[in-house]
């Protein structure tokens, strides 16, 4: 299914681009993930695993096999830059195919600006209108309060909490909230 791009402009009057990702953008998608990983706590990659660009290719193609979808945000008039991604990844198992699992990253930069609610509400928009995905999952960790608000803000909902899901290089432990929400 198709996502049609589009231009929105943010709360600080900055315009930007959404549009579905492809083949070509996994150079441009390996630069943004440099430049937002070691920025944050709360992202699970860390820069000591990214992906390569064989690994980024293969994701992109199972997305495109599952009928997921990749978006990209680009600043307006700088298409080939990425400051915002988001997929929405379908279950690859057939009990599982009305699933979709979501994940998003924004540059440091972009973020607090009303981006991450444009692309929510984008992906929200795309899966309600995908005749197959009936839900939406993801996960947040309790330490970043304001992933989770922005969630919540989207109709997601806890349903349960992985105790030390994750761990910081320092070792404090991060706990992973389960969330989703229907599309109907």
């Amino acid at each position: 299914m198709d996502f049609e791009t589009r231009t929105i402009t943010l709360r600080d009057g900055a315009r930007v681009t959404l549009r579905a990702g492809g083949l070509g953008d996994v150079g441009a998608n390996l630069e943004f993930a440099r430049r937002c990983v070691p920025e944050s706590p709360y992202i699970l990659t860390t820069p000591e695993d990214l992906w390569t660009l064989e690994e980024l290719r293969e994701r992109q193609e199972r997305s495109d096999l599952t009928g997921g979808l990749v978006m990209y945000a680009a600043p307006d008039g700088d298409p080939g830059s990425i400051v915002g991604g988001l997929d929405l990844v379908r279950a690859r198992r057939l009990k599982q195919r009305h699933v979709a699992g979501l994940g998003m990253m924004i540059e440091p930069a972009w973020r607090g600006r009303g981006l991450g609610r444009a692309m929510m509400d984008a992906a929200i928009a795309w899966a309600t209108a995908h005749p197959e995905i009936e839900r939406i999952e993801l996960g947040v960790f309790e330490q970043n309060p304001a992933a989770r608000r922005l969630y919540e803000a989207c109709g997601f909902v806890a349903e349960g909490v992985k105790k030390d899901a994750a761990r910081q290089p320092s070792g404090e432990p991060l706990d992973e909230i389960i969330m989703a929400r229907r599309v109907d």
